[in-house]
């Protein structure tokens, strides 16, 4: 506690110490505000990625069932609205691996094809 009141004398004595503790005590809220910036900005690509893997997994859990009812890839898009290369790049690993579970599937289907997010 002396040490810290010694410097806070010090400082309010000298002008240019104070200017400088000033400089400091602003860099560490500008870095602060950047890390909540950033972190914020994590938060909302992480919920949209979410969202996005969520969907996936529904039209994985979609698809699966529609293949178990015996639909073809062109039955299974029309129903469900989805574009035909995306239902045959699920059906085609579903249907080469019917004991995976959905987030298996998402796995490969993202390893291979590389869908964006």
């Amino acid at each position: 506690m002396e040490k810290v009141r010694d410097e806070m004398i010090k400082m309010s004595r000298d002008e240019s110490e104070r200017y400088l503790y000033l400089r400091e005590q602003m860099a560490i809220r500008d870095k602060e505000s950047q890390l909540r910036s950033a972190e914020n900005r994590g938060r909302r690509e992480g919920r949209k990625e979410g969202r996005k893997q969520g969907e996936i997994l529904k039209l994985i859990t979609l698809v699966k069932k529609k293949i178990e009812n015996g639909d073809s890839i062109a039955k299974i898009a029309d129903d469900l609205l989805e574009d035909a290369d995306v239902i045959e790049k699920i059906y085609d690993i579903v249907k080469e691996n019917p004991e995976k579970t959905r987030e298996e599937i998402w796995d490969s289907l993202m390893n291979a094809t590389m869908i964006e997010m």
